[in-house]
Parts: C-alpha cells; sequence; structure tokens
C-alpha cells in the first residue's frame, strides 16, 4: 500500500499537480489528496468518462488505494485527471 501510494502522489506531482498529502508514511494513509479547480465537477466527470472513483473533501479531490490496486490503475487515474484538469 506504501508503495502505491507514493506512486500516486510522485505521479500527480510530476503532472504538476498540487498534491495536500503529506510525504512521510507516518503522516497519511492510503487516500491522497490533491488540489484541483471545481474538484466536485472534477470528480463527476472522472466517474462518467473515465470510471475513476474519486471523492471531495474540504474542496480536494481525494482518491483511495486499495488492495486490489495497481500501478496501472494510478496511470489511468493521473492520466484522466490530467486531461479532465488540462495539464
Amino acid at each position: 500500500m506504501r508503495h502505491l501510494t507514493t506512486l500516486l502522489i510522485e505521479r500527480l506531482e510530476a503532472a504538476g499537480l498540487e498534491v495536500n498529502t503529506a510525504r512521510p508514511w507516518a503522516g497519511r494513509a492510503q487516500i491522497v489528496s490533491v488540489a484541483v479547480a471545481d474538484a466536485g465537477s472534477l470528480m463527476d466527470r472522472l466517474r462518467e468518462r473515465h470510471h475513476v472513483i474519486a471523492n471531495v473533501k474540504d474542496g480536494a479531490l481525494r482518491l483511495s488505494l486499495g488492495f486490489a490496486g495497481s500501478e496501472d490503475d494510478i496511470g489511468r487515474a493521473v492520466a484522466a485527471i490530467r486531461e479532465e484538469s488540462g495539464r
């Protein structure tokens, strides 16, 4: 789980997105929060167009990794976020 969460953070940052989640594992769990414009609308588009499930909390997009998650899932999610947010 740590590897996947770290990979998600790294790929989001490499895409130029602002990650709100702490980098050290002691300060986080499997949830990654990313600052995006109009997070609610982005969440809806990710679900409808890309089948990427995310939530919104405090105006930020939140992605949660589970045991069934994979590096391919992360790549697909980051690509969808980049496409839909214009990054």
